[in-house]
C-alpha cells in the first residue's frame, strides 16, 4: 500500500525538504535583520562598517549558519543512502524525518533564546548518526 506518491525518492526528498528549511531559515534571519533596524542603503552597500543586529536578528542568524554546518553532512548521507539503495530502511528513514523535526525546532528554541536549543541540537546531530548507520545495515 503507497501512503503518498513522491515526486523523488525519500532520500532526495529529505534534501529538498532541508534546503526548503535552509531558505526559509535565510529569509527569517534576513527579514529579522531588517525590523531590527538595518537600513535598506546599508543592507545593498559594501557593509564595510558592521553594525549590531537585534537580539532576535543574531539569534536567527546563528540559527541558520548552524544549520549550514550540518546541511553539507546531511547532503553526503542522503546521497549516499540513494546511491546504495539505502535509503529506505528504518533507520535512514527515521533519521531523516528526526533531523528535519528536530532542525524546524531548534529555530523555534534558538529565536526564543531557549537553552533547550542545545538538547534538540544533540537530537538533530543523532538523527545524522542514525542516517550513517544505515549505510552499514
Amino acid at each position: 500500500m503507497v501512503i503518498m506518491d513522491l515526486p523523488l525518492p525519500p532520500m532526495l526528498m529529505l534534501i529538498v525538504a532541508a534546503a526548503g528549511l535552509g531558505l526559509f531559515q535565510l529569509m527569517l534571519a534576513a527579514f529579522a535583520s531588517r525590523l531590527g533596524g538595518q537600513d535598506f542603503r546599508w543592507a545593498i552597500g559594501p557593509r564595510d562598517e558592521p553594525r549590531p543586529l537585534s537580539p532576535l536578528a543574531a539569534r536567527l542568524d546563528r540559527a541558520f549558519r548552524n544549520f549550514q554546518e550540518t546541511f553539507p553532512i546531511l547532503i553526503a548521507l542522503a546521497l549516499a543512502l540513494h546511491l546504495s539503495d539505502r535509503g529506505e530502511g528504518v533507520l535512514p528513514l527515521a533519521g531523516a524525518a528526526l533531523y528535519i523535526a528536530s532542525r524546524i525546532l531548534f529555530v523555534v528554541l534558538y529565536a526564543l533564546g531557549s537553552r533547550l536549543r542545545s538538547l534538540v541540537w544533540g537530537v538533530s546531530f543523532l538523527a545524522l548518526l542514525l542516517m550513517f548507520a544505515g549505510l552499514f545495515n
